[in-house]
C-alpha cells in the first residue's frame, strides 16, 4: 500500500501491538454488547385497552376513543391515525407525538370524521412508533393498532 492520509488513517486506527490489542478489545466488545440490546429491545411498549366512546358518528362531528394504557418505559411517541370509510377511502390526520413516561395513563384521542367521507361502516386504524433509546431513533417500534369499528350517519 502507498504511503498517504488513508494508510496514516487506517494505521491509527488498527491496534498495531498486542498491548494495544488487549486494551482496544474489551472496549469495542462492551459498544458492541450495549448496542446489540439496545437493537434487541424490541418488546410492547404499553399494554393498552381501547374504549370507543362514538359508535356512531355524523359526518364533519368527533369521533372519540379512550385509552387505558400502562407503558414499559419511558419514550418518545409518534401516533399516525386514518380513518376508512366505507367507500374505502382513508382519511389520514396529522401525527402528533408525545414524550410518555412508564407507569398507567389514561387519555382521550378525538378526531373529527371528514366532510367528504362516504355513510355507512367505517373503520378506525393507525399505528404507533416509540423511540426509547438512541439506536431505535434509527430504528424504531412500530406498534399496529387494532381496528376499531364504527358508523358514519348522516
Amino acid at each position: 500500500m502507498k504511503k498517504g492520509p488513508l494508510r496514516s488513517t487506517i494505521r491509527t486506527l488498527i491496534p498495531q501491538s498486542r498491548r494495544e490489542w488487549f486494551l482496544t478489545l474489551p472496549f469495542a466488545l462492551l459498544l458492541v454488547v450495549i448496542a446489540v440490546s439496545l437493537l434487541l429491545d424490541r418488546s410492547p411498549v404499553a399494554r393498552s385497552r381501547v374504549t370507543l366512546l362514538t359508535p356512531q358518528v355524523k359526518v364533519g362531528e368527533e369521533f372519540k376513543l379512550e385509552y387505558d394504557v400502562v407503558w414499559r418505559s419511558s419514550c418518545r411517541v409518534e401516533g399516525r391515525r386514518f380513518i376508512v370509510d366505507s367507500g374505502r377511502k382513508a382519511h389520514s390526520f396529522m401525527p402528533d407525538s408525545r414524550r410518555v413516561h412508564d407507569g398507567p395513563d389514561r387519555f382521550e384521542i378525538t378526531l373529527q370524521v371528514p366532510k367528504d367521507a362516504a355513510l355507512g361502516p367505517a373503520e378506525y386504524q393507525g399505528t404507533i412508533q416509540f423511540r426509547c433509546n438512541w439506536l431505535q431513533d434509527l430504528l424504531p417500534i412500530e406498534q399496529t393498532l387494532s381496528v376499531r369499528e364504527f358508523e358514519i350517519i348522516p
